[in-house]
Order: C-alpha cells, then structure tokens, then sequence
C-alpha cells in the first residue's frame, strides 16, 4: 500500500536529509550503504526498494521504514522514476493486464490510444492501483500539472 502523501518539508528539513549518510536493509534484512538521501531515493523510484524499506541514518538514531520518514518519503514520491525503469503495470479498458512497462512505452499505450489516462496503474512504488492521471511521477505523459 502506498504512504499516505507526506507533507512539503522546509528547504532546511531537505538540506540535513541530504547531509545524511542512509543505509537501508535489503530483501534480505542486509544492511546496504551509505547513500546519499537522492541515491535512496532513486532506488525507491525505480521499485529496488519500497516505502515499507527499513532505513537508518545517524539522525534517525532508530531503523524506520522509508515511509515513517516525512522528508525522505516526500521526496520520493516528487520523484519520478527513470524511464528506463520497467516497473509499470497498466489495466487497459477491457480489464487486460500490460507489464512490466517503462513509462516510454506506457507513453506510447497512451498515444497508440489503447489505454487512457483514466485506466488504473500499478508499480512497487506505489502500492496499489491508481488512475494513470492522478501518478505525479506520470503527468508528463498526459500534460497534467
């Protein structure tokens, strides 16, 4: 399930986040880092790791999951993911599943007008389905703001 949408944090609240070094745990519970905050969010954005990720920095004091870390979380759902990353699964109109699917290809779904921007997405990142329209990391594929 994907975090609730985390709260804009201050500039200063960004800067000591990227001041950090982050560690998270992987599929294995293996501790993996330092990272620096863009890095963890990269791999958050491209599906290595999720919101549910255990994560840890010295200012934490504590692992948490990524989620539970506002700043951290924020920034990972303004991300977009890279868009060479198959990471999108698409329901089309008739309820037939497409994926995994890089966003040049659902961009290409899109114009080919087999999916609109109504039909429900999926990817680790997010959590659950959502309409293709209402993915931030999506609008520049439908020219939403």
């Amino acid at each position: 399930m994907a975090p609730r949408a985390a709260p804009q944090p201050a500039d200063d609240e960004i800067a000591v986040v990227k001041e950090q070094a982050w560690f998270y745990l992987d599929e294995d519970a293996e501790q993996q880092g330092p990272l620096e905050a863009t890095d963890l969010v990269d791999l958050c954005t491209d599906g290595v790791i999720t919101f549910d990720t255990p994560v840890w920095c010295q200012m934490l004091g504590e692992w948490q999951q990524l989620e539970q870390v506002e700043t951290l979380c924020w920034m990972a759902q303004q991300a977009p993911p890279s868009a060479e990353a198959a990471i999108w699964h698409i329901l089309d109109g008739e309820g037939n599943s497409h994926g995994p699917l890089t966003i040049d290809s659902l961009g290409d779904y899109l114009a080919g007008g087999s999916i609109t921007i109504d039909c429900p997405v999926w990817s680790k990142t997010l959590g659950d389905w959502q309409r293709l329209c209402d993915v931030p990391s999506l609008r520049q594929l439908h020219g939403g703001s």
